[in-house]
C-alpha cells in the first residue's frame, strides 16, 4: 500500500480550501486555528543547523590559534560527532516508535517492510544535519592548514563518509540499551565546556587536557578515524595515521547491515508495549502469560456479581514485600491513594534497587580507574584510565541520583479520537498527587544516593590526590540538588503531552519568561553551590528546591486549569 501520496494529498488540500471559502463558519473557524507554516519551522531548523555547524568551525579555529598541536582539531570533531551519533540514536528510535504512528499501522494493512523503509526515508532526509556538521569542520581544517586543491576536493567525499559513519554508529547504538537521560549528555557537554571555557583556571586545564589527550581521543572515537588522516594528509605528518581510514571505510559500509539487522528486529506491536509499560516485550509477555495461567476457571454469574459486591478486584497488584530495598520503603512511605497513584504511573515494580546498585558500581569503577592513571607514567594508560573515569563517573552519577523520576508513563502520549492526550488525563489523578509521590520516591532513592556519593567523592578526591573534604562536600551538594530538581522535572515531563499553547501568544509570554527564569535561576544557583563554603551552599539549594517547587505547582495550577502548556500542543495522527 501507499503511505504518502502527493497527488492525493494535493487534491485534498485544493478540496480542503474550496470548502473552507464556500463556508463562512468554516472559514471564521480556520482563521481562527493557530498555526505554524512549515516553512517557518525549517526556517528555525535551517538556522539552528547552521548555527551548530559555524561553533563546530569555531572550535577548530579558536584550538589553531591557541597553538595546540593539529591533532587537537581531529579530537574536537571525533568528541562532536560522538554526541552527534548518541542524539541520531534516540532520533531513530523515535521515528521508528512513535506510539501516535503505531497507532495508525495497527489500523491500516500495512507491511512490516513497508513501516520500515517509510521510517527509513524520514530518517535518510535528516542525514543533511550531519553532513553540514562534517564540512564545516572539514572546511575549517582545510583553511586553518592552508590546504590545496586537492584538500578542498576530499571535503565531499570525507564529508559524505563521515555522515555514513555516524549514521552507522548511531544504528548500532539502537541495539544497545542505553538509558534515555543519555540524550541530555551533549546539552550537559555544551554547558560545561562554556564553563570551562568562562573560568581562566579551568580553560588552562581544558587546553592541556585536549593539547595531551587529542591522539588518544582522534584514535579511540570513531570520527577521528576520518578527521586524523585529513589532517596528517594536509600537514604531510604521522601519513601512517591515513591506514584509519580502513575501519572508517568499514564502519560506513555497515550502515546496509545494521539497517538490515534492524529492521528484521523491527517489532512495532512489541516495542508499542515496550512504551506504554516501560517493559521489554519478552519480559511483558512472560508476566502476562504467568498472570493468565494463575486465573482461575471463568466464573459463572452469580460469582462475578459476588466478587464485585466484595470488591475482591480492588486489591494492590503491587505486593509490600516486591522489588529491592529503594521499591519497598517507597511502598511504605505510602498511603493507599497514593499506591494507587504508583500502580498506574507503573506496569510493574520499579527497579530503583538496580539502578542504583548499577550506578554505584560505575562509580567504584570510576574511582578505580583514576587512581589507575594518576599512579601510572604510561601515557596510553594514562589516557584510557582518564576517559573511563570521566564517562563512568557521569553515567554512574545520571543513573544512581533520581534525575529521572520514572513517572514518564503518566505523561505519556496516547490516541484518543485522534488527538493525542497524556495517560494520566484518563485518571482521576491530580498533578499535586503525583508530585506527591515522585517527591517520596525522589528522597528515598536521594537518602539511598548520598552515603554512595559522599564516600565515592571523598575516594575519587583521594585518587586524584584532591581535597576529599571537599569532593566529598561537592557530592553531597549534588545529591540534594538531584532530589531538589524533581517537581521540575516532572512538570516538563507532563508538559511534553499536554495543551494547549502552540505559539508564544502575549497571554503565555509572561509565564513562559518566568518558567525560563525559574530554569536558569535553578541551574545558577545548583553551579554556585557547588563552589560556595557551607552557609551560603545550604542557602543556594534551599533557594533552588524552593524554584523548582514554585515552577511545579504554577504549571500545576495552569495544568488543572488546561489554560496553558510550556512545550506542545496535542497532534492529530
Amino acid at each position: 500500500m501507499t503511505l504518502h501520496s502527493p497527488q492525493f494529498e494535493a487534491r485534498l488540500r485544493s478540496a480542503a480550501r474550496r470548502l473552507i471559502r464556500e463556508n463562512a463558519q468554516l472559514r471564521r473557524e480556520w482563521k481562527r486555528a493557530p498555526r505554524t507554516p512549515l516553512v517557518r519551522q525549517t526556517a528555525v531548523l535551517v538556522i539552528f543547523r547552521l548555527l551548530c555547524a559555524f561553533v563546530l568551525a569555531a572550535a577548530v579555529f579558536a584550538s589553531s590559534e591557541a597553538g595546540l598541536v593539529w591533532s587537537t582539531q581531529s579530537a574536537i570533531g571525533a568528541i562532536w560527532f560522538l554526541a552527534s551519533a548518541i542524539l541520531l540514536r534516540f532520533r531513530i528510535l523515535n521515528t521508528f516508535y512513535r506510539i501516535d504512528y503505531l497507532a495508525a499501522f495497527t489500523v491500516l494493512p500495512t507491511p512490516t517492510d513497508v513501516v520500515v523503509r517509510w521510517n527509513w526515508s524520514r530518517v535518510t532526509r535528516s542525514a543533511w544535519r550531519t553532513g553540514l556538521d562534517a564540512v564545516a569542520i572539514l572546511s575549517a581544517m582545510a583553511v586553518t592548514n592552508a590546504a590545496g586543491v586537492g584538500g578542498w576536493l576530499a571535503v565531499l567525499p570525507l564529508a559524505a563518509l563521515l555522515t555514513a559513519l555516524v549514521h552507522a554508529l548511531a544504528v548500532w547504538l539502537t541495539f544497545v540499551p542505553l538509558p534515555a537521560v543519555l540524550n541530555l549528555l551533549p546539552l550537559a557537554g555544551i554547558v560545561a565546556f562554556v564553563g570551562l571555557v568562562e573560568a581562566s583556571a579551568w580553560r588552562e586545564w581544558l587546553v592541556r587536557f585536549l593539547a595531551e589527550q587529542s591522539e588518544t581521543i582522534s584514535i579511540a572515537l570513531p570520527a577521528g578515524w576520518v578527521l586524523r588522516p585529513y589532517l596528517a594528509w594536509l600537514t604531510s605528518s604521522r601519513l601512517e595515521s591515513l591506514a584509519l581510514l580502513i575501519p572508517a571505510l568499514g564502519l560506513g559500509a555497515s550502515l546496509v547491515w545494521a539497517r538490515r539487522q534492524l529492521a528484521n528486529h523491527y517489532s512495532p506491536f512489541a516495542w508499542a508495549l515496550w512504551h506504554v509499560f516501560q517493559m521489554p516485550p519478552e519480559e511483558w509477555k512472560a508476566r502476562f502469560d504467568e498472570f493468565l495461567a494463575a486465573q482461575p476457571a471463568p466464573p459463572g454469574r452469580t460469582e462475578i456479581l459476588d466478587s464485585v459486591e466484595k470488591r475482591e478486584f480492588l486489591q494492590p497488584s503491587f505486593k509490600a514485600d516486591a522489588g529491592g530495598w529503594i521499591e519497598r520503603r517507597v511502598l511504605a512511605c505510602l498511603t493507599p491513594r497514593e499506591w494507587t497513584v504508583i500502580e498506574l504511573a507503573f506496569f510493574a515494580i520499579p527497579r530503583w534497587t538496580r539502578l542504583a546498585l548499577i550506578g554505584s558500581g560505575l562509580l567504584a569503577v570510576s574511582i578505580l580507574s583514576a587512581a589507575i592513571a594518576k599512579r601510572t607514567t604510561d601515557p596510553s594508560i594514562q589516557a584510557i584510565g582518564t576517559w573511563t573515569s570521566i564517562v563512568c563517573g557521569a553515567v554512574g552519577g545520571l543513573v544512581l541520583l533520581p534525575l529521572n523520576t520514572g513517572f514518564k508513563r503518566m505523561a505519556q502520549p496516547i490516541n484518543a479520537g485522534g488527538i493525542l492526550i497524556p495517560f494520566g488525563a484518563l485518571f482521576p489523578v491530580t498533578m499535586k498527587e503525583l508530585m506527591r509521590v515522585a517527591a517520596k520516591a525522589s528522597l528515598v532513592r536521594g537518602a539511598f544516593a548520598l552515603p554512595v556519593m559522599v564516600v565515592g567523592g571523598s575516594l575519587l578526591g583521594l585518587a586524584l590526590n584532591t581535597s576529599p573534604g571537599w569532593a566529598a562536600f561537592a557530592a553531597a551538594k549534588i545529591t540534594l540538588l538531584a532530589v531538589a530538581s524533581t517537581p521540575m522535572i516532572l512538570a516538563l515531563n507532563q508538559s511534553s503531552t499536554t495543551n494547549d499553547t502552540s505559539i508564544v501568544t502575549f497571554r503565555a509570554l509572561p509565564v513562559v519568561g518566568a518558567f525560563l527564569a525559574g530554569f536558569i535561576g535553578f541551574v545558577g544557583l545548583g553551579v554556585g553551590s557547588i563552589f560556595s563554603p557551607l552557609p551560603w551552599s545550604i542557602i543556594w539549594i534551599m533557594l533552588a528546591a524552593g524554584i523548582s517547587a514554585g515552577m511545579a505547582s504554577l504549571y500545576g495550577e495552569l495544568h488543572a486549569r488546561r489554560s496553558f502548556d510550556l512545550m506542545t500542543r496535542p497532534k492529530e495522527t
